[in-house]
């Protein structure tokens, strides 16, 4: 397995930072789980000790970047699998199985790494650090939140109903742009895209605890369906070849778990950050965007 974090698949190694003239990386690899106090710099083979280093500088161009870096976590990975076969084939043996980490410097960097170890049939788990209030799921919640407090924003407007909440399979921007402020031809354009009765929950908001209501559109508008389906749809547009179906929705439903599971995660959150009778649908998303822009402890739940 390689577990991709946030670092780069590659990073300085002690003995080359003084080299200032050179750019040279080695690749971050170690027995234990990401989080244990073992690290070891480089990335070791079996029998040697020493760090492998890519002496070429580091290239800007990703898929240089690939040639570079796949063939050592290819070449890793395999000797790693020999390991664990042996393991396994060894009566009354419990050690722990073999892991391969790759650390990379960014989010996007990490999912490249991902990206590619799939392209290469190469299991990989990706866990990136602190991205929970920038996921899909919050990110979602925040436009229903803004859509909300501000109903005739046109732009907010569009956004919750083609997404998981309004679940509209076309952006209505331009219609509604069209529409020249006019809430008749608004509200033609609501009820043809979506079943969701927005307007009972504006009202709903007037009298009843914000909480409550948000999270009563979650139980009964249920985006899970929504975000399954688009992301199996998704998963199958962008596969180049033949596929198995089990599998692309094992993927997603394993997507959308998640996504459920940082729903459950936000609302706990709120729960401890506010009080339940009175905070306000203003401050909720204030601090939601306060957490977007800037938030980047707080990690995704894995499933």
């Amino acid at each position: 397995m390689i577990l991709s974090r946030y670092s780069w698949a590659v990073s300085p190694l002690p003995q080359d930072l003084e080299k200032s003239k050179e750019d040279r990386w080695g690749i971050t690899a170690h027995k234990s789980p990401i989080g244990s106090t073992n690290h070891q710099w480089g990335m070791k083979s079996v029998d040697d000790e020493r760090p492998l280093v890519i002496d070429a500088k580091r290239e800007e161009n990703k898929e240089d970047m690939k040639t570079h870096i796949m063939p050592y976590i290819q070449e890793r990975y395999r000797q790693i699998k020999e390991i664990n076969e042996e393991k396994t084939n060894k009566e009354n043996v419990t050690e722990e199985k073999e892991k391969l980490a790759v650390l990379t410097r960014t989010i996007d960097e990490a999912r490249l790494i991902h990206t590619w170890c799939k392209e290469m049939n190469v299991p990989s788990k990706l866990e990136v650090g602190g991205n929970f209030f920038t996921s899909k799921a919050v990110r979602d919640f925040y436009s229903l939140t803004l859509f909300l407090l501000y109903p005739k924003n046109k732009k907010y407007l569009a956004n919750v109903l083609n997404g998981p909440y309004g679940q509209s399979d076309t952006y209505l921007l331009h219609e509604l742009l069209a529409s020249n402020g006019n809430d008749f031809g608004i509200n033609r354009l609501i009820r043809e895209s979506s079943n969701i009765d927005f307007q009972d929950y504006i009202n709903q908001l007037k009298y009843h605890p914000v909480l409550a209501v948000l999270r009563s559109i979650i139980q009964e508008v249920n985006p899970y369906h929504w975000v399954y389906s688009r992301k199996l749809d998704e998963r199958k547009e962008n596969q180049t070849s033949e596929f198995d179906e089990e599998q692309l929705k094992q993927e997603a439903a394993i997507h959308t778990k998640q996504y459920e599971l940082n729903i459950g995660k936000l609302f706990e959150m709120m729960h401890q950050r506010f009080s339940e009778e009175f905070v306000s649908l203003h401050q909720i998303t204030n601090w939601l965007y306060v957490q977007i822009a800037t938030n980047r402890e707080e990690d995704e739940i894995q499933v």
